[in-house]
C-alpha cells in the first residue's frame, strides 16, 4: 500500500528462519542470506539478489477467461503445470469442503459497546458537513473498485524480475497479471486476480487489493499519477512477493473507516466502512446521538451545565487533537501496542499512547510518506507556537480546489507572518512560484514511496536546501517519536523490546540494532523468568531463542503461548510454527503435520502448503501432498521446491505434467543466477 507501515504482525519474510522438510526426512536448516538450505534443497524466501536479465519480448497476449490462470491463450508445454492450479481467487469455504460458522466482530473484541453507529447516521443530521468531506481525499482513501473509474488499462515490462504486468477489464471487472518470463523468452507461469478494492485517493498514487478465501491480497501494480502503472511500492526487488502479500486489518488501518476480524482467524476481516468514517476523527456516535434525542424529549430550553459526549478536535488540546491526526500520519520504522490492544483501540479525545508507541532511528531524517508529524514538531514556528496544529492549515472537512490552493494556504501563513516580512519582494515572488509560501518553505522531497515527492513539513529558510541538514549520531537505536508522560516505565521498556523485534522482522537491516538487539532479548528473557511477560514478549522470545538454536525454551514457551493465545492470533500462530519447525527438525511428521495444517487455514503463505506437502507426502497422503504442492504454487509460481515435488509425484501417472514442473523449474533455476550458488536441487 502506498503507506509503508512496519507492523507487528510479521510480514511475508516471516518465514524466513522457519526450517524446510527434505524429500524423505526432516532435517536442521541453515539459514544464508535470504535463501533456506536443507539436505542441498534450496527454499526461496523473499530477499534481493543482484542479478537482472534483458526481458524477451513476447507476443502480446490478450485478456484471458476470467477466473483461470491460462485460458484465453494458447496452452505451451512450460505452463501446462498450471493448468491444475486453481488460482487463488477460487478459494474459499466450499473449496474446503468446510461449513464453518466464522464470526466477525470488531478488532477491539466486542460487538456493541463502543458504540460506533456509522457515517450514514451521522449524515441524517449533519449534510453540509457530509457533502463537503465527500470532496476531500480522505473520503477516497478506500472504496469497491470500479473500473469505470480507473485509469486506461495499460502493460508494462520489469526487467529486474523478469516479468511483464498486464492491467485490462473483462465482464465489468478490473484484472492485474502478472507473467513470469524465462531467459529464452518462455512463459513460465501466469498469475491473474480480479481487483477488489481500490486504496488511496489518488492525490499520489493507487493501490489496488484482490482477495483469496476471505484475506486481501495486495495487488503488486500500482498506478501513480506522476508516471502512471508501475509496480507498487516496495517491489522493484529481483524477487519479490508478487500477490502473496496480505493485507490484514493493521494494514488497512489508515485507509478504510471500519473493520471487523474474524473471531477464527485474526488476519482476515471484513471492511463496514470504507471510506475514513466520521467517528475515526469524532469518536462514537451513539452517545452524541442519544444526547440530542433527550435533548428534543426533555423539553429543557438550557443544556449548558451538559456536555455534549462527541469529540470535537478543535476543542481539545493540541496534544490530543494531534492524536487523531497521528493515529495515521504518524509513522517510523515499527510501533507496538498496549498489552492486548490493537490499533483499532485508539478512541479520538484519548493519548495516543495510551494505545500505542511508534518508534524511529535515533537522529534518522529519512523522509517517509507519512513523517510529517515528526516534521512539523521539529519547526520554529510550532516551537514558536501554542496553538499551530495539524487542522490549523488542513481543514478535514474542506479541500480547496486546485486553482485556488496557492491562496488558501497563504492566508494560512499570514495569519501569524505578515507579508512584507519575507526576504524576497513580491514581484520575484509572483515570479518564480505565484506567491507559494510552501514551495520555498515547505519543498517537495523524494520519499522511500516510488513515484512520490511530498511537502517537508519542517517549515523553515532553505536557502535553496530541500532539507534541513541532519548532524550525524554514532549510535542508531529505536527511540519513540511521540513521548507519553504517563506511559510507566516497565510499559515503555516492554514496547520498545516489541518494536525492536517488530523492525527486525519486517525486514530492518540488524547491523544498526545489533546493540540494541541483543539488550531487548535479554530484557524479554528477565520479564519471562519473572513472570511478567505478556504473551507478545513470550512470542517474542520464543522466535528469537528458535532462531538462536535454543529449542528446548523456545517450545516450551510456545507451549504455554498456545494455552493464552486465542486460535488465529498472530501469537498463536507464531507458537505452531515454533512447534511445527521443531517437529520437523525431530522428525516428529505427525506433530508437525498438525501445525502445518492449521497454519495454512488461517496464513497465505507458500512455504506454509510446501512443507504441509512434505508432512502429507512423508505421512503416505499422495493426494493431499499433490494438493498442497499446488496450493503453494497457486501462491509463488517460482517456489521451485515445489516444482521439484510435483516433477517427482506426477512422473508415474502424469508425465506431461510433471515434465511442464521440470521445465519450469530448471527455467527457474537458469533465471536465479544467484539461487544456484547456494545449492540448488539438481
Amino acid at each position: 500500500m502506498s503507506k509503508r507501515r512496519r507492523h507487528p504482525d510479521r510480514s511475508q519474510t516471516e518465514h524466513g528462519s522457519t526450517p524446510r522438510a527434505s524429500r524423505a526426512a526432516c532435517f536442521r536448516p541453515m539459514f544464508v542470506g535470504g535463501l533456506l538450505v536443507i539436505a542441498g534443497v534450496t527454499i526461496l524466501v523473499w530477499g534481493v539478489w543482484g542479478w537482472e536479465v534483458d526481458l524477451p519480448r513476447p507476443p502480446n497476449a490478450g485478456p484471458r477467461k476470467a477466473g483461470t490462470q491460462n485460458a484465453g491463450t494458447q496452452t505451451s508445454d512450460s505452463t501446462l503445470w498450471q493448468v491444475e492450479i486453481a488460482p487463488v481467487s477460487q478459494w474459499g469455504r466450499a473449496l474446503e469442503h468446510e461449513q464453518v460458522g466464522d464470526v466477525f466482530v470488531p478488532p477491539t473484541g466486542d460487538r456493541i459497546s463502543k458504540g460506533y453507529i456509522g457515517t450514514a447516521e451521522c449524515r441524517r443530521c449533519h449534510e453540509s458537513q457530509f457533502a463537503s468531506y465527500t470532496e476531500t481525499a480522505h473520503w477516497r482513501s478506500c472504496r469497491v473498485s470500479d473500473p469505470e473509474q480507473e485509469p486506461a488499462g495499460a502493460s508494462f515490462e520489469h526487467a529486474r524480475s523478469s516479468s511483464r504486468y498486464d492491467v485490462f477489464r473483462e465482464k465489468g471487472r478490473l484484472f492485474h497479471r502478472e507473467t513470469l518470463v524465462g531467459k529464452e523468452g518462455q512463459t513460465l507461469s501466469v498469475t491473474e486476480l480480479p481487483v477488489s478494492l481500490t486504496v488511496g485517493s489518488g492525490t499520489h498514487a493507487r493501490t489496488y487489493l484482490c482477495e483469496s478465501d476471505g484475506k486481501f491480497l495486495e495487488s503488486p501494480i500500482t498506478w501513480y499519477r506522476e508516471a502512471g502503472w508501475d509496480l507498487s511500492p516496495g517491489y522493484d526487488l529481483p524477487i519479490h512477493p508478487s500477490f502473496s502479500r496480505m493485507a490484514s486489518d493493521d494494514c488497512l488501518f489508515c485507509h478504510v473507516g471500519r473493520v471487523e476480524r474474524s473471531r477464527e482467524n485474526s488476519r482476515e476481516c471484513r471492511i463496514i466502512e470504507h471510506s475514513i468514517s466520521c467517528e475515526r476523527c469524532h469518536g462514537p456516535g451513539e452517545d452524541h446521538r442519544q444526547f440530542h434525542a433527550d435533548v428534543v424529549t426533555s423539553g429543557r430550553d438550557d443544556f449548558s451545565d451538559v456536555e455534549d459526549p462527541i469529540v470535537h478536535p478543535g476543542r481539545l488540546s493540541r496534544e490530543l487533537s494531534e492524536a487523531i491526526c497521528q493515529q495515521c500520519h504518524l509513522q517510523g520504522m515499527a510501533f507496538a501496542t498496549a498489552a492486548g490492544a490493537t490499533l483499532w483501540d485508539f478512541q479520538p479525545g484519548e493519548p495516543l499512547g495510551k494505545v500505542r508507541t511508534d518508534f524511529q532511528y535515533s537522529g534518522n531524517d529519512e523522509f517517509r510518506v507519512a513523517g510529517h508529524v515528526e516534521q512539523l514538531h521539529k519547526s520554529a514556528c510550532y516551537l514558536g507556537s501554542d496553538t499551530l496544529t495539524c487542522i490549523t492549515c488542513h481543514d478535514p472537512h474542506y479541500q480547496p480546489p486546485h486553482e485556488s490552493q496557492v491562496d488558501y494556504y497563504r492566508q494560512k501563513c499570514i495569519q501569524c507572518h505578515e507579508s512584507e516580512s519575507c526576504d524576497v519582494d513580491d514581484a520575484t515572488r509572483m515570479a518564480r512560484n505565484n506567491n507559494a509560501c510552501s514551495q520555498c518553505h515547505m519543498p517537495r522531497r523524494a520519499t522511500d514511496v516510488t513515484h512520490a515527492a511530498l511537502h517537508q513539513h519542517q517549515i523553515g529558510i532553505y536557502k535553496g536546501e530541500s532539507a534541513p541538514r541532519v548532524e550525524p549520531v554514532t549510535e542508531i537505536r529505536l527511540v519513540p517519536l511521540v513521548h507519553y508522560r504517563e506511559l510507566a516505565q516497565s510499559e515503555q521498556t516492554r514496547r520498545t523490546v516489541l518494536a525492536v523485534h517488530y523492525a527486525l522482522t519486517s525486514g530492518v537491516s540488524l547491523q544498526p540494532l545489533a546493540g540494541q538487539f541483543s539488550w531487548a532479548i535479554q530484557t524479554a528473557y528477565d520479564a519471562v523468568k519473572s513472570g511478567e511477560a505478556d504473551v507478545a514478549v513470550e512470542a517474542m522470545l520464543a522466535r528469537n531463542m528458535m532462531s538462536l538454536g535454543k529449542h528446548d525454551t523456545a517450545v516450551q514457551l510456545a507451549k504455554r503461548i498456545l494455552v493464552r493465545a486465542r486460535e488465529g492470533t498472530r501469537e498463536n500462530n507464531e507458537a505452531r510454527d515454533i512447534l511445527g519447525e521443531f517437529a520437523l527438525t525431530t522428525q516428529n511428521n505427525q506433530d508437525a503435520l498438525s501445525q502445518y495444517r492449521r497454519l495454512t487455514k488461517v496464513r497465505h503463505d507458500a512455504n506454509d502448503w510446501y512443507l504441509l506437502g512434505m508432512c502429507e507426502r512423508n505421512a503416505g497422503n499422495i493426494n493431499a501432498a499433490i494438493d498442497a504442492f499446488r496450493r503453494s504454487l497457486a501462491i509463488r509460481p517460482d517456489l521451485v521446491v515445489s516444482h521439484l515435488a510435483l516433477e517427482e509425484l506426477l512422473m508415474t501417472e502424469e508425465p506431461d505434467l510433471a515434465n511442464s514442473h521440470r521445465g519450469v523449474r530448471q527455467a527457474l533455476q537458469a533465471l536465479h543466477a544467484e539461487f544456484n550458488r547456494y545449492g540448488s536441487v539438481a
